[in-house]
């Protein structure tokens, strides 16, 4: 098989990912071009054809000779051919070798549909394995702790879509609570705010006695019906059961709008895993993968010195 790397104009990638009837969000050219303006990257978007026809497609960000991914909130939007088989590491393997030969170092956060990691490690990437939550609205019932929790009374109100300006500064403030570089709390507003504008994200508000106390903004996925809460206002500890009214506001409006599936993040710390475990999602795996041609290299010299060095003993 002859496959060949192309890197796709706007205009190609959309005509293709019409051509294959992949909607997703994470190509969608309005979410990735949020985060060239954010964070000041280049997109890729690529494409590994056999012949006339593709096999896979790929979207990344590139700030020089490096692969790099913007945020934690980021997935890559990965295509691949059901019937590929067999090839699928073939074709996995004439991507990484091309893209090594363009970048010194690469960084990808793999979709869930992406959990075979095998050639990355083979062609010297390290990987860790992360895990999120799935929430799927198929009438499970909640853990009955929270709905011991939600059988309270509470005098909290709700708003969707509505004072923007709150949002993001209870947001910042929050971020800035955690010690994050005033770099990276800028580029991360600046990326929702774009967001925003092209009406790609919701946001869900908390109230009491008409005052705004936190926010769940999510990004809406309608055309797969899927929904992402990448961006959580804290809540203060004094508000008892506020979280899990929050929550389960934001989960029954966006059951209303058609969604099945929603992504809650959160899985990989302790204390808010335990929470987000209570809304009885399902626990699922991702990758993320890196590499290094520095680190390839001196892996390299190293056990050349110790080939050396053992020729010398002997």
């Amino acid at each position: 098989m002859s496959f060949e790397y192309k890197e796709l104009t706007t205009t190609v990638w959309s005509e293709v990912r019409n051509s294959i009837n992949n909607h997703s969000i994470f190509g969608n050219l309005d979410y990735l071009t949020c985060f060239e303006k954010a964070y000041h990257f280049d997109k890729k978007l690529v494409a590994i054809y056999d012949g006339d026809h593709p096999y896979l497609l790929i979207s990344f960000f590139v700030k020089k000779k490096q692969i790099v991914c913007p945020n934690y909130h980021f997935f890559q939007f990965v295509w691949e051919r059901e019937d590929l088989s067999w090839r699928r590491l073939m074709i996995w393997e004439f991507l990484l070798t091309e893209l090594k030969n363009k970048y010194r170092h690469i960084h990808f956060r793999l979709p869930i549909s992406v959990n075979d990691v095998r050639i990355f490690e083979w062609e010297g990437f390290n990987y860790r394995l992360k895990h999120t939550y799935i929430k799927v609205f198929d009438d499970k019932p909640y853990h009955q702790n929270l709905k011991r929790i939600l059988a309270k009374s509470n005098t909290y109100t709700y708003t969707t879509n509505t004072d923007w300006d709150k949002v993001w500064h209870r947001h910042e403030v929050d971020m800035r609570s955690f010690m994050l570089s005033h770099s990276f709390v800028a580029n991360a507003i600046a990326y929702f705010k774009s967001l925003q504008q092209q009406k790609l994200i919701t946001t869900y508000n908390r109230y009491k006695d008409g005052l705004f106390l936190s926010s769940i903004v999510a990004v809406v996925d309608s055309a797969e019906k899927k929904a992402y809460f990448p961006l959580i206002g804290k809540i203060d500890v004094s508000q008892s059961g506020a979280s899990a009214h929050l929550y389960d506001y934001t989960l029954a409006q966006l059951k209303k709008e058609g969604i099945v599936t929603v992504d809650l993040y959160g899985a990989n710390i302790k204390t808010i895993a335990r929470f987000k475990h209570k809304f009885e999602p399902k626990l699922t795996t991702f990758f993320e993968v890196r590499y290094s041609a520095r680190q390839i290299m001196a892996l390299s010299l190293i056990n050349n010195i110790k080939a050396v060095v053992k020729k010398v003993i002997r």
